[in-house]
């Protein structure tokens, strides 16, 4: 019964990480903002820029978990200098 349970739990949880995370369509480089979306991120200076849904650029951040607190931004590539 537990191993069902189990087995039944474990499809649920990689089901839904799949389906949440949109990275077919993503250009070469990108990485998908997570769902949740971060509320808290660390100060360290790692430079992306971040595009809406609609593949615009939104501008530059100082890393990907303050660019994905953003709630127009669905994903970021890192700024190449």
């Amino acid at each position: 019964m537990h191993r069902i349970l189990f087995v039944t739990a474990a499809a649920a949880l990689f089901a839904t990480g799949c389906a949440s995370t949109p990275s077919a369509n993503l250009p070469e480089g990108a990485t998908a903002c997570p769902d949740p979306r971060p509320t808290v991120c660390t100060m360290d200076y790692n430079p992306v820029n971040g595009f809406n849904a609609a593949g615009e650029d939104q501008g530059e951040f100082g890393n990907a978990c303050g660019a994905c607190g953003q709630d127009d931004i669905s994903y970021t590539i890192p700024v190449r200098r």
